[in-house]
Parts: C-alpha cells; sequence; structure tokens
C-alpha cells in the first residue's frame, strides 16, 4: 500500500469517528443548584430548586424585595470541566439592570435572557419593585443554542450579584453538555 493510499484511509477513518462524535445533538442537562443569600435584610423567601423530574432538570426559583433595587451589577463565570481540565469558558462583569431591557450580544447571556423572558416575571428594567414574588418556573437550557461540535463536558456556571456595591446574591448551577441519545424503539409482533 503507498503512502497516498494511506493518508487517505487514516483521513477517511479520522473522518468518520469525528462525525459520529458530531451528530448527536447537545442538551444541557442540570444537575445541581445553590442559592446563597448575603443580604437577607433585603432579599427575603428565597427559594430554589431543581426539577429533577424535568428530563434535563428545570430550574423554579423565587425572592421578595424589601426595597426597591436599581443597581444591580455582578459578575458571571461560566467553568466547564472535561475529565482533569478545567476553563474559565467566560467571565463577564455584567450590569443585570441593562441586561434586562436589552438584546445581549454574548450568546450566552442572549440565550439566559431569552429563556427568562419566556419563564419568568422579571421586568423587562429597573427598579425591581419592593414586596413583588419575582420567580422563574421551569428554567431550562434550549439545545438549539448548543453547537453540535460542543463536547460533552460538565459545566458550573456561577453569577454573583451585588447591589449597591455589597455582595447580595450567587445563583450556583451545575450540570452537563451532553448528547441527546435517540430513542430507538423495537417493534415487536
Amino acid at each position: 500500500m503507498n503512502v497516498e493510499k494511506l493518508i487517505t484511509l487514516v483521513n477517511l477513518i479520522l473522518g468518520i469517528v469525528f462525525l459520529s462524535s458530531v451528530r448527536g445533538e447537545k442538551e444541557v442537562y442540570m444537575t445541581k443548584i445553590e442559592c446563597l443569600n448575603y443580604m437577607p435584610e433585603l432579599v427575603r423567601n428565597v427559594s430554589c430548586y431543581l426539577n429533577e423530574t424535568h428530563r434535563t432538570g428545570s430550574i423554579n426559583a423565587e425572592f421578595i424585595l424589601t426595597q426597591d433595587v436599581e443597581d444591580m451589577k455582578g459578575i458571571y463565570i461560566l467553568t466547564l470541566k472535561r475529565g482533569s481540565y478545567v476553563t474559565n469558558f467566560t467571565s463577564l462583569h455584567l450590569d443585570y439592570c441593562q441586561m434586562l431591557s436589552s438584546v445581549e450580544k454574548h450568546f450566552i447571556l442572549r440565550m439566559v435572557t431569552k429563556q427568562l423572558r419566556e419563564t419568568a416575571n422579571f421586568p423587562l428594567q429597573c427598579p425591581l419593585k419592593m414586596n413583588t414574588r419575582y420567580y422563574t418556573n421551569g428554567f431550562t437550557i434550549n439545545s438549539k443554542y448548543i453547537p453540535s461540535y460542543m463536547p460533552e463536558t460538565n459545566f458550573i456556571s456561577d453569577a454573583h450579584l451585588r447591589v449597591k456595591d455589597r455582595k447580595a446574591f450567587r445563583l450556583l448551577v451545575k450540570g452537563r453538555f451532553s448528547r441527546r441519545l435517540p430513542r430507538n424503539y423495537i417493534k415487536t409482533k
């Protein structure tokens, strides 16, 4: 076998392996959620839990503010873990009030704000009003936003929120990007 044919065969095998690994659509499976309230005098009746009966896990959360809030800033960190490798995929300083009222350019923020607008009762601009129950019910990540070439990996989504330059709240979500397995049913007679 000459070298050209060998290289063609190796390329063909690598192509088949590559295509078989990216063929499936990716899903976002959420496996754990933590809500940490650092300002109970401002944020009360905090509740968050992961609905594990949902196919990929969905988030339900709620809170009430004791005063109007106009200034919400913070940091968002998305960490990817694959095997022993840990990568900070993104780390962003955010103005959450601005995020409520705009269409974000960053695809992760656009994905999150779109889902929040569908599942939550947050206003489209600040202030967040006192004595109003704010909630999200059934928050998930739509798999159409996950590129098919994204490798299967674990993630940590870590959102820190500051109000008037004081640490107020932290939402930590753990999960994984994984291939959606097609359901093949065997018909029996």
